[in-house]
């Protein structure tokens, strides 16, 4: 992804996108208060938080950042849920710092969708609650490319379609930064996140709520 998100919007074109992203948010902050385990919700608070300065300390260096990693490992140990609401929660806050514009929400898509794809393979990624360390890294790699084609689709609302493939052949190496960037922390932190998130919030709470979700949209 070149580092470019499109053009800046207006006034009331902001309001109308930061009033959205806070009516998603809220929706989704009252599905995880309906968990009365509070010490997961201070511990979703801190990966936030951490993820925001994260950014915003390393934003000098191109697609170099621990979102998309942490966004993972949200999604494999706390869930669907948690996941979308920390995902949207970072793009937002950080680019209260750094820039807000229609390409917050395509960040905040990017990350909930790295979000769900690690609460969907968590089963995949955990085994007898040791992290498969191999799985996670190679899905983080590709996590990386992941997010940064969803968030170049937000250069569509002023480019011609056709030049769309042309700005992704264009942005590979900053994807190729991103992914490697997220080997460098997953291997990094992958193994504290987990004793960090898993003392307050153990596995077996986030996969109930994850089979009980995927039960509730089948039908």
């Amino acid at each position: 992804m070149v580092n470019a998100h499109g053009l800046p919007l207006g006034v009331l074109e902001t309001f109308i996108l930061n009033v959205s992203l806070l009516f998603i948010m809220g929706g989704l902050l009252l599905e995880i208060s309906k968990n009365k385990n509070y010490g997961s919700n201070f511990t979703l608070l801190a990966l936030i938080l951490f993820s925001v300065v994260g950014r915003l300390l390393l934003n000098p260096i191109p697609n170099i950042q621990p979102v998309t990693a942490v966004m993972l490992l949200i999604g494999v140990f706390m869930g669907h849920k948690r996941a979308i609401f920390a995902g949207f929660a970072v793009a937002f806050l950080s680019n209260l710092m750094l820039g807000n514009g229609l390409w917050t929400l395509y960040q905040g898509l990017g990350w909930a969708v790295v979000g769900m794809v690690g609460a969907s393979f968590s089963h995949h990624f955990v085994r007898d609650d040791k992290l498969q360390m191999k799985k996670v890294v190679i899905c983080g790699a590709l996590m990386g490319f992941v997010f940064n084609w969803i968030v170049s689709l937000s250069i569509l609302h002023y480019v011609e379609y056709s030049n769309f493939p042309i700005f992704l052949l264009s942005g590979l190496v900053y994807d190729l930064f991103h992914a490697t960037g997220n080997i460098f922390f997953l291997a990094w932190m992958s193994h504290s996140l987990q004793n960090f998130i898993q003392n307050d919030y153990p596995l077996k709470i986030h996969t109930t709520e994850s089979n009980n979700l995927l039960r509730s949209g089948s039908r």
